[in-house]
């Protein structure tokens, strides 16, 4: 893949969640607790499977006509200020590689979205309901765009219509999140899925028989999250407080032998960039996949690794480019639950020339075409 021009472009989050594990402060969890710590976890799921969908179709916003675009609806709202704009953005919730669901929403940005760059900031709505109808989320965010990834802010929930459950997170403005892709040199913590994330998330759920209060309290260094100060109340109102615990964030299931094969990908950047590569990808050993991209005069081999604990999750990178469009990507791949698709998020930089050390974000979508 080459790369021409400098760039930037901003990631959002919206996952949530809480979990405890029993010890001499709290010897016994509450049975209805304990469903609520199920219930919680659930919506951490399907919020997770959301944003990793949402990240991956953000280039393709302005790149109608690609392939990984199919579906998206984007455009200026007339009726609003200026850069102003409204989307229909497909989502895949039971992450089976196919969109499933979507999101819709508005959005208010400082400029023209194919000119993101460091500083560049917004504000975005977004709406939608999970397969079945069983749920419906909404999402209130504010970012600022930066050199290596985004800072957030913002409120987002999640209401389970079958339960009647409402879950829902905060970040507060005062007090964002940082995120960025887990790949890189030196190699950041993926302290969730294909992201590292420094900072805290404050969330609660209520529920007919009660609700969970805690936070997520997440370090750029740390692999693992922690639980702090969390609190289930019950329906006549007593609290259980219940003690600090390290959470793992396992992502997916499956073995690294999922990734084996022949694989159509297509990928796409800002500024507007576009393009297909076919991938063949082999395991070098238990950790550790061999990829042979074989776009035609551009083939390059490089290696990716699978992310401790998360099969389903690999990164890596590569260099690529002539003369002073030389630049290295670093990247994560994302695979489906039922290895037919993966996703990937990544950051390049210019090595040389008169770009040097000028940043730039790609996301795409890969289907298997020939299996292992």
């Amino acid at each position: 893949m080459r790369r021409y021009l400098p760039h930037l472009v901003l990631s959002l989050l919206l996952v949530a969640g809480c979990s405890s594990d029993d010890d001499d402060t709290n010897p016994t969890l509450p049975p209805a607790a304990e469903a609520e710590v199920e219930m919680v976890e659930a919506g951490a799921s399907v919020a997770g499977e959301i944003f990793a969908s949402m990240v991956s179709r953000l280039p393709f916003l302005v790149l109608p006509g690609t392939p990984p675009a199919e579906g998206i609806s984007w455009g200026p709202d007339t009726g609003g200020p200026p850069n102003t704009y409204i989307f229909v953005l497909p989502v895949d919730v039971d992450d089976d590689g196919d969109p499933d669901s979507q999101l819709n929403g508005a959005c208010f940005l400082s400029g023209d979205p194919s000119t993101v760059g460091p500083g560049f900031t917004g504000t975005i709505q977004v709406s939608g309901t999970t397969p079945g109808n069983i749920g419906d989320f909404t999402g209130n965010l504010t970012f600022t765009a930066l050199d290596d990834g985004v800072r957030l802010s913002g409120i987002g929930t999640l209401e389970n219509n079958l339960t009647g459950h409402l879950m829902a997170l905060s970040v507060p403005s005062d007090d964002p999140l940082v995120i960025r892709n887990a790949a890189g040199d030196p190699t950041p913590a993926a302290n969730l899925c294909a992201f590292n994330i420094d900072g805290d998330i404050d969330f609660s759920t209520e529920g007919p028989t009660g609700g969970l209060a805690c936070t997520w309290s997440f370090a750029g260094n740390r692999t693992n999250p922690t639980i702090t100060d969390a609190v289930y109340t019950d329906a006549e109102g007593e609290e259980t407080p219940l003690p600090d615990t390290e959470r793992d964030i396992p992502c997916g299931e499956g073995t690294i032998e999922d990734w084996v094969g022949h694989w159509s990908f297509d990928y796409g950047c800002l500024p507007p960039e576009s393009g297909h590569t076919d991938y063949v990808i082999t395991r070098k050993n238990a950790t550790t996949l061999s990829i042979d991209d074989t776009e035609e005069g551009d083939g390059i081999d490089y290696e990716a690794t699978v992310v401790p604990g998360s099969p389903h999750i690999v990164r890596g990178h590569f260099f690529d480019g002539d003369g002073d469009f030389r630049y290295r990507e670093d990247f994560t791949w994302s695979l489906s639950d039922n290895s037919d698709v993966f996703t990937q998020t990544s950051r390049y930089e210019y090595t040389q020339g008169p770009n040097e050390g000028m940043p730039g974000f790609c996301a795409a979508r890969a289907v298997r075409v020939v299996g292992p």
